[in-house]
């Protein structure tokens, strides 16, 4: 059967997401922290913190069995920072470095040996008003995981590796002005599509 793990499966757009590949027959392993995704046949949820290294390897210890099978990875997880730059502290870039790149490389490094993986699917945020000002551990962090990628992707060539960027969507945490909007539901048809096309794409901008 056609598995898919979907990190941050409970947020507004992972739920769209669990819903579209359920449609399309897969089965889903759905991580969430706080929120546990809707009851529904075809899914098996899974909880995890991934704010430590210890809580990675929990999660990874604890669910084996079930991650084991899933073909394509969509690593949604990542937490955005708030704060102006002049704000910012060493801190601040170590939580959206730890989040937003250092859980993608765990991810990955898990998976590649699971017989079964075939794809790995993240995403990237799409400045199109020059707005990372408010953001930019976050963007940092963003660009080292799409550099990193880039070298995933020579290493590893039997393993799909994809980035998939987007500037924002109806109910996100980070809107850009004067931004038209796609709906999380519209948004997630078109992940989705994407993502079963097989292209051979580095990087998708939609």
């Amino acid at each position: 059967m056609k598995t898919v793990f979907i990190s941050a499966a409970s947020s507004v757009l992972g739920r769209e997401l669990t819903s579209c590949f359920l449609n399309r027959g897969y089965l889903v392993v759905a991580h969430y922290f706080s929120r546990l995704p809707e009851n529904s046949g075809g899914i098996i949820p899974v909880w995890g913190d991934f704010r430590s290294e210890s809580g990675l390897k929990d999660f990874f210890k604890k669910n084996s069995n079930c991650l084991k099978d899933a073909q394509t990875v969509l690593q949604l997880y990542g937490p955005l920072l708030w704060k102006d730059t002049a704000d910012l502290h060493f801190s601040d870039f170590n939580f959206s470095f730890w989040n937003d790149f250092f859980v993608s490389m765990a991810f990955f490094n898990f998976f590649k040996e699971q017989k079964n993986f075939k794809q790995f699917v993240a995403f990237d945020f799409l400045d199109k008003k020059h707005s990372y000002q408010k953001i930019l551990a976050y963007a940092v962090a963003k660009r080292a995981q799409r550099l990193w990628l880039r070298s995933v992707r020579r290493n590893y060539p039997a393993i799909r590796v994809q980035l998939i960027a987007f500037s924002s969507y109806q109910q996100a945490e980070f809107i850009q002005k004067d931004e038209k909007l796609w709906s999380p539901a519209e948004l997630a048809e078109r992940i989705t599509g994407v993502i079963e096309a097989k292209g051979k794409f580095f990087t998708k901008i939609i």
